[in-house]
Formats: C-alpha cells, sequence, structure tokens
C-alpha cells in the first residue's frame, strides 16, 4: 500500500484518452485520486451529455457512491494519459467509523444535497433553448487616468 497525497491508495491504475473508469449506475463502493492527468465527469440528461466538471492531480472522486452507498451518479473518462490510486476500503471504513453518529448524518445529507444539486443542475443546462453566447476574448480592466 502506498500514499498518494494525503490518501492511502491499495492499487493504481493507468488510463488512456477516452477510457471510461466507471459509468453512471455502475456500483463501486470505493474512491480514486487522481494522481496525473485529468478526468471529466459527465451525467447524460435526455441523451445529452453535461459535463459537470473536469479534475485533476489531488482531486478525488467516486466519493458520493463511498458515502451513500448507492450506485454511480456520473461517467469518469480519463481525458489524456490519467494515473488514479484506488483508495483503500478498509482505510475508508476506519475513518469513516472515527466519526459520530451525528457527523455522519451531516456528511450523509451533505452528499445527497450534492447529488441532487447536480442533477437539478444538468436537467437546466440540458433544457436550455438558446445556445450559449461565444466567447469574445478576455475581459480586462484598467484603471481611469487620475
Amino acid at each position: 500500500m502506498k500514499t498518494a497525497a494525503l490518501y492511502m491508495t491499495a492499487i493504481e491504475e493507468t488510463y488512456r484518452d477516452g477510457d471510461i473508469i466507471f459509468e453512471e449506475g455502475n456500483h463501486g463502493d470505493w474512491l480514486y485520486i487522481i494522481e496525473s492527468g485529468s478526468v471529466e465527469l459527465t451525467k447524460k440528461i435526455d441523451g445529452t451529455k453535461i459535463v459537470i466538471d473536469t479534475i485533476g492531480p489531488g482531486d478525488v472522486f467516486g466519493e458520493l457512491g463511498f458515502i451513500m452507498k448507492t450506485p454511480r451518479t456520473a461517467d469518469a473518462r480519463a481525458v489524456g494519459d490519467v494515473t488514479v490510486g484506488i483508495i483503500d476500503r478498509k482505510f475508508l471504513d476506519e475513518e469513516l467509523n472515527k466519526l459520530s453518529s451525528s457527523f455522519k448524518t451531516i456528511l450523509k445529507k451533505l452528499a445527497l444535497r450534492l447529488k441532487i444539486t447536480t442533477q437539478v443542475a444538468c436537467e437546466a443546462a440540458s433544457q436550455r433553448s438558446e445556445p450559449w453566447p461565444p466567447s469574445h476574448g478576455t475581459l480586462r480592466f484598467h484603471r481611469p487616468s487620475v
């Protein structure tokens, strides 16, 4: 077992650009930490792929499945070559069991709120009827002359 950043990882996995790390609806009660590369988290709403976030080294993902003991709530896909550490389940259970039952309840409620908020935001994004405005470059501020 090795330590990736502050986490105990049981194994390391590598993925190539475009590889699916996990799919929404799959079961898995472990977490990942990105050691190198980037991971895109997406949801499909009514056939539209919505990018939730693109995360990089040091970021953790897969936490909702662990905390809530539910299927995955999004797809995770490698962007470029990616190396992830799988955070050891025994380590996670030991750390979670150190928390009071009140704090565990708060943590589960926060995770549920995150799940609901992500779902609502993705549904709203997929129903947008007008296209997003094009980017017109950088916005610059300057101080007026005195």
